[in-house]
Formats: C-alpha cells, structure tokens, sequence
C-alpha cells in the first residue's frame, strides 16, 4: 500500500502528501512531466478523497466483498484494496491479491498476436488456416484481423450447451478448440460485430503454432517480462497461488462461494490470473513501446467492430467518453469482475478487480478517470425535440472530436480533405430551421454522423477534431458547450479559418450556453434522490427552477440509479409511479422512460399499455432483446415479487422466442410458482430450442 496507510494523517495535514509525493517519484518509471507542475498538493488529496468515496460507495451498492484499485497518472501512482479476499477465513484484501481477469486477458492475446506481425511471423489479413491448418474451412474466409476486432462470425459461447461454462478439469489447447471447430458461423465476416470468446482461443492456438512455444511462455517472454508483471499467471485451480482471492457470485441477494472450475479451457480469452499492480504495468509498458512499437499501438487502437457507442479495435474497446480518448477491457466470469482502462493521452494506466462476479466495473473504472482528469461530470439536455437533437450533435462532436484529435494529432486533421464535405454535411441538417421539419431524417443524420460498421464514418470526428485543432485546449472541464461557444468566439476574430456554422446554430448554442450557466448551478439536493424525497414537491420545485431556460442538467442516471437500487425490486411501484411522471417530463423518448411507464402499467394490470410503452422502449434501446439483462432483471424481482416478476417475463419472452436461458428460466420460475401448465408450455419452448434438453424434459416428465 503506498498511500493508503498515511491517509488520516494527508487529510489533516496536506504538507505530508507533498513529502509523501517526492518519496513516491523517484519509484515511477515514467519521465517527469507536468503533472507534478500543475497539481497541488491540495488538489491531489481531494481527488483521492473523492476516488475511495466512490469506491466504497460501489462496494456498498454492490455488495462486493473485496476491491482492489491502483492506477498511474503521469509519475503519481497509487495502490488501495477494501474488504476481504476470504469471507470465511476473514483474509483482508490488498493491491497484491490475485484475480482471475477473465476477458481482460484478451488485449494480451492481441498484443502478442501484434508482436508476431511485429516480428514477421503473421500476416494479419491471411486465413486462419495458414498459421492453424486443424480448424476446419467454413462458408467464407475469416482472417487473423476478423478475429481480432470480433468481426469474423465466430460464436461466443452458446447457452445451449451445457458443457462450455461449467468445465472442471484442465483442457489442452487443442481441446478448447475443439469445443467449437465444427460450428458454422453465425454471419457472413465484416458484416457484422459479435463478440466471441471462442475467437480469442483460436487466437491463442495460432500463437503456439506460429511460436513454437506455449501460450503461457510467449506471453511471458514478450508482455509479461518487459513489462515488469511479476505476479501474472496462467489460472490453475490446483495451484499454490501467493495471494489468490476466494470467488464469489450473487444467489438472488445472498453472497455464495464461486463454482470450482478449470479455466483452461478459456485460455486465450480469459485464462490469465493477475494482479492491479500488474495490469496497470501492463497499460505503462504500452504507452511507452516496451512491448509493441509505437505504430503497432497505434494499429491496435484503430476500431473496426461497432458495439453501440463502445467500439472495438484489436483486443481493445475504444471509446470517447466527455471529450477524452479512452481505452478499456473489462473481464467477468462467475467468481471475478475485472478491468484496465487508460486514457492514453493523459497518461493514465488504472485497473480494479473484485472477487464478486460480473459486476459493473466499467462504470466505477470511468468515474475514477472522470475524477483524476477533473473533468466536469454533469451533461446537458433538453425537453423539446429540436434542442434534444441540437445538443445530441454537440455532444456528439465534442465528444468523437476531442478523442480525435488526441489521437491522431494537429497535423493530420487540418492537413484532411474531407474536412469541407464534413462541415457541410454539419449545416445541412443541424440547423433550427432544417431540425424543425425533419426531426426524424436528422435523428439518422446524427447517428450516421460516426460509425464504423456497416461503412465507417468519421464526419462527427473530423469536424469536433478541426475544432479542438484551432483552440488547442482541452474542454474536458467545461464541457460541449463551451467548447462549441469557444470555437465560434475563435473563427469570429480569426478570419482564417474557413469552416464555420450557419447562423442560425450560431445564435442557438449562444442562447443554450447563456441558459446552462444558469441551470447547471441546480441545487444537487433537487436531484439527490433518497428515502427522504417528497415526490409530490420535486416536479414542483424543478419547475420552478428549469421552466424558463431552453437547457439544463441531465439527472436521468440518478433517477433510474434510485429507481433500480431502491424500489424495482421492493414492491415500490407507488413511488417508480412518482418517478414515471418525472421522467417522462424530463426525460422523454428514453428507454428506461418507457419500461418504467410499461413496467408501472403491468404494475396496475393492463397488458396492452404495458406491450405498447415496452415495445417503445424497444425501438429505442433494443436491451429487451438481451435475454442476460432482462433475465437477470426478472430473477432480481422474483425475490420480492414472483408474481410481478413472471407477468414481466411473459412480456418479455416475445423478445427472446430464440433464448434457450431466457426460456428456461421462465418455465423453471413458473415451477417454484406451482404454475404447472406455465412450466410446460416453456419446457416446450425450450425443446423447439434443444430438442434433447434433460432439464425442459425432466420438467414436462415431472
């Protein structure tokens, strides 16, 4: 621990920190650098005041019996854990405790399939066949780059098959491969992203048969070594493991011991044991080209798979979050939940693990970035359709632009041709005037305005990057609007630059900047929901304060934070009654906005409203058909309301007919029930699904 055990005395006394910082300096293996010129001692005991509150409130939320963080920012670097590595031994926690990572294994499967190519051993566009001739051809070629970005069609595990999660003894890579050699993909390579651990194990095969060497040994030679990661290993469940942390996982609410398995079988997808010291070596070594050259990282970072606003490159997902260029893995399996993220530009390496399965690491890995960076966390929106779309175009080029152009540089940006075409493309349909008639083509026009797949499109990127180009300062504090005002303030003293907005936008950012500097100062306690809030005064007192500006804080992440941690699963539908109306004042057209309106008509009987306002909410977000996040919604709510809780899933079951898990779970849940009849008819279902399926005919047999 190298702050944690100082703590009470850096709170009283900031001068200890700074002492404690120029212990600390010498001991960091990057270069000195601005970080230490511009951060006080003050403001560096603030953001760690804030980083262990957040964390300890994630642990609270989550139930998570231990966490471990560490992360480095320029030369500072710190270490903490919380809770317990062993609940029944009452092990405490450290920075040294050893997890699985599970999928955070992947961006070391890539970075040696990069150091390959590197070393001209790989040609990433072959087949796979050339370097691993044993898997089968399929319908059409899939190659080493495919397989990489998730884009190949080869499955991820498939629910139907009892054997892929539940494996108990060691596998050879040739038997993990086996597994699924034979299946056919499930769509045609390039056309679509799926991600597919199964890939990632072929992967690791090709590095065996392209380096003579184990998987285990070739990491080990070329990322684990240079990198300085003395404590990572390939997970054996037999083995003494210095460290090694007791895996849980949630019953309902109730914190169970993990399930004993063999992980070898998931080796280059999820096979590997480390530490968050570890990791975030891992994350230094790649920003400072100790185990692929620089151009290679820059390869590696390129995305070529679309997952919604997550986009994934080679073993890595890539993402502009408010303005910043970040990059993340996340791993989860039954007993772990683990990450890295960096934002590479500010030289920021982080990883959290946890010994309490698939948990949201993501999100807690993200706010402590957002703290370290100081950026303004609170983002804006708007109740008429015109200034939703308006600020969803904003929003969109600040955030893809300032990614941008940390990535790729000043020179690059101005220097592209497309730049003319992009702002054009910019006026046409994000204007006052143009919105106001085509509010529906200019929803498609924003989304098409960066994409990757089925074509990619960098319109958003190239515009916001031009900007952030010319002011040549980071808005992150700030924020969108700032941004874009700061921008038009520019051009309109500097006639050089050429590329400007109409009018008419000009004129409509001014007047949403002028409102957000009043309405972003709202009282927190408006929209700090609690046990205490008077659902009767809130609209009141929100009204009184928003009605008269065009713009204002978006709070819709605590209102359905509360809602999900407080009352979906309590039998509180008086009060998610309370929180729909406001939601749908502030907040309409969003997807948790019509579920909880579907959710609060199921609640009071009528089926019709509650088909219509989900399969709304549907055409949103398509979340419903993800039989794991409405699955495990369904089950959470079966503990306080099966009743509830069924008619939820016969919804729900419309849009997972194809679900063997979904299925199951319903015709098992409407046999704790006692609903017989329920239970057969979803059996049956389950047979149309797998034909052979013991659990479906053990229960129609029964």
């Amino acid at each position: 621990m190298v702050i944690r055990d100082r703590w009470q005395t850096l709170k009283q006394n900031n001068m200890q920190l700074k002492k404690l910082y120029l212990l600390i300096i010498p001991t960091m293996l990057c270069a000195q650098n601005m970080f230490s010129q511009e951060t006080s001692d003050i403001v560096i005991g603030e953001k760690l005041a804030k980083i262990e509150a957040k964390i300890q409130a994630w642990q609270n939320q989550t139930n998570a019996p231990a966490v471990s963080v560490a992360f480095q920012h320029y030369d500072f670097y710190y270490e903490n854990a919380w809770g317990l590595a062993d609940i029944e031994n009452q092990v405490k926690a450290k920075p040294e405790s050893s997890y699985q990572i599970a999928s955070t294994t992947k961006p070391m499967t890539a970075i040696a399939i990069l150091k390959l190519w590197e070393m001209g051993k790989i040609d990433l566009d072959a087949e796979v066949q050339t370097y691993y001739p044993s898997f089968p051809k399929k319908k059409h070629p899939i190659t080493i780059r495919q397989i990489l970005s998730h884009t190949a069609g080869i499955s991820h595990y498939r629910s139907d098959s009892k054997e892929e999660k539940h494996i108990k003894e060691p596998y050879s890579s040739k038997m993990a491969i086996d597994i699924f050699k034979d299946w056919e993909l499930i769509f045609e390579p390039n056309t679509d992203w799926r991600y597919s651990s199964y890939g990632y194990n072929l992967l690791g095969a090709v590095i065996e048969e392209v380096s003579g060497k184990s998987y285990e040994d070739f990491l080990k030679e070329h990322i684990w070594v240079p990198a300085n990661m003395e404590n990572t290993i390939m997970d054996d469940p037999i083995a003494i493991v210095p460290n090694r942390v007791r895996g849980y996982f949630k019953n309902g609410g109730k914190i169970e011991n993990g399930e004993y398995l063999d992980i070898s079988s998931r080796f280059g997808a999820g096979g590997v044991r480390s530490t968050v010291q570890d990791i975030v070596k891992m994350g230094i070594a790649l920003k400072n080209g100790k185990i692929l050259k620089p151009e290679t990282v820059e390869l590696m970072l390129e995305p070529l798979g679309d997952q919604g606003w997550n986009e994934y490159a080679l073993g890595i997902s890539v993402r502009p979050f408010l303005g910043q260029h970040i990059i993340m893995h996340s791993g989860g399996m039954p007993q772990t939940s683990f990450l890295f993220i960096a934002a590479p530009a500010d030289n920021i390496s982080l990883s959290i693990g946890s010994n309490l399965g698939r948990q949201d690491v993501e999100s807690l890995g993200i706010s402590l970035v957002q703290i370290l960076l100081g950026i303004d966390t609170k983002t804006v929106t708007a109740k008429k359709t015109e200034d939703k779309l308006m600020l969803d175009a904003i929003n969109e080029v600040y955030n893809f632009g300032q990614g941008y152009y940390q990535k790729v540089g000043k020179s690059k940006i101005e220097n592209d041709e497309n730049l003319a075409s992009n702002f054009k493309y910019f006026n046409r349909y994000i204007n006052p005037k143009y919105i106001k008639n085509n509010s529906k083509e200019v929803q498609d026009k924003i989304k098409a305005g960066h994409q990757i797949q089925p074509e990619k499109s960098l319109i958003w990127d190239r515009v916001g990057g031009y900007m952030a180009s010319q002011l040549n300062q980071n808005y992150s504090q700030e924020g969108a609007l700032a941004f874009f005002k700061a921008y038009i303030d520019l051009y309109k003293k500097d006639k050089s630059i050429s590329y400007r907005f109409t009018k008419g936008f000009e004129n409509a950012v001014q007047k949403y900047y002028q409102d957000w500097q009043v309405t972003k100062a709202l009282d927190p306690s408006l929209t700090r929901f609690d046990k205490n809030t008077d659902w009767d005064q809130v609209p009141i007192q929100l009204d009184n304060e928003l009605k008269k500006y065009s713009v204002y804080p978006d709070f819709y992440g605590d209102l359905i934070d509360y809602t999900y941690s407080n009352l979906l699963f309590k039998k509180k539908y008086d009060e998610i009654s309370e929180i729909t109306s406001l939601a749908d004042t502030y907040f309409s057209e969003r997807f948790f906005t019509e579920f909880l309106k579907g959710f609060k008509a199921l609640s009071q009987k009528d089926l019709n409203k509650a088909k219509t306002y989900f399969a709304k909410a549907n055409e949103i977000e398509n979340h419903l058909e993800n039989p794991n996040w409405i699955g495990s919604l369904i089950l959470q709510l079966a503990q306080a309301d099966p009743v509830m809780a069924f008619s939820l899933g016969e919804v729900m079951a419309t849009y997972n007919p194809k679900s063997y898990e979904f299925q199951i779970g319903m015709a098992n849940l409407a046999r704790k029930m006692g609903m017989r009849e329920k239970s057969i008819y979803y059996a049956q279902k389950v047979l149309e699904i797998k034909p052979d399926d013991e659990m479906a005919l053990k229960l129609i047999g029964n």
